[in-house]
């Protein structure tokens, strides 16, 4: 299974910092944990202030070097957070996964200079390519069933501008992700970059067109 972990020995990325963007709990079923585990400083951003003792003492033990901060992030705060906790520019790993203003908090990120090398992201799976959608102005809670975060179409149209490279959709139950590497390392690591063909065909590959399926497309 694809993982940061994987793909950044592949890479043989130097940079050890990685910021987690919709920590919850910071470690259950959370991909960003591993690399903080295995000696990556860092920052884990939550929204919800009932995690925030739980954070606490999931990063306890890691020596201060990784922090974490209760907030609602958007695209006016979210560069002058990273900046308060010395976020480097060239960081290792970003995730995003907030269920509301997950676009335009990216978009933010990318615009202020940080370039991560491997970067994962929630879409909506609801919103198949190539139909382009993202929640701009939210509370930050799922308002309606399906009206959430951002379409896979409208993320790799984001990250296509910013030198990224989509590498794999993940489909894992309740997580719905999407994974991008920086096209600098993409040689280094012997990795592709889906087309828009490639990426259509392994949205419907993950997310196939049936009754039972409780995440329902339509085919473009």
């Amino acid at each position: 299974p694809i993982s940061f972990g994987s793909l950044l020995k592949r890479l043989d990325i130097g940079a050890k910092s990685a910021v987690n963007i919709g920590a919850r709990d910071g470690q259950t079923h959370d991909p960003i944990y591993p690399l903080f585990a295995s000696g990556y400083s860092g920052v884990a951003i939550e929204a919800d202030a009932r995690w925030n003792e739980t954070l606490r003492l999931a990063f306890a033990n890691f020596s201060g070097r990784v922090t974490h901060e209760i907030q609602f992030v958007n695209a006016t705060n979210i560069a002058s957070l990273l900046n308060r906790h010395e976020t480097p520019r060239g960081l290792a790993a970003l995730k995003v996964d907030i269920d509301s203003l997950d676009l335009p908090v990216l978009q933010a990120i990318l615009e202020a200079g940080y370039t991560p090398a491997v970067l994962m992201a929630e879409i909506n799976p609801d919103v198949p390519p190539p139909f382009s959608f993202y929640v701009s102005a939210t509370p930050g809670l799922r308002d309606f069933e399906g009206f959430y975060g951002t379409s896979l179409q409208a993320l790799y149209d984001l990250l296509r501008r910013h030198d990224f490279a989509l590498v794999q959709i993940e489909n894992q139950g309740q997580e719905h992700n999407a994974w991008f590497v920086h096209r600098s390392h993409l040689a280094r690591g012997g990795l592709g970059a889906l087309t828009q063909e490639q990426m259509v065909a392994q949205f419907f590959a993950a997310y196939p067109l049936q009754s039972s399926n409780p995440h329902g497309t339509l085919e473009p």
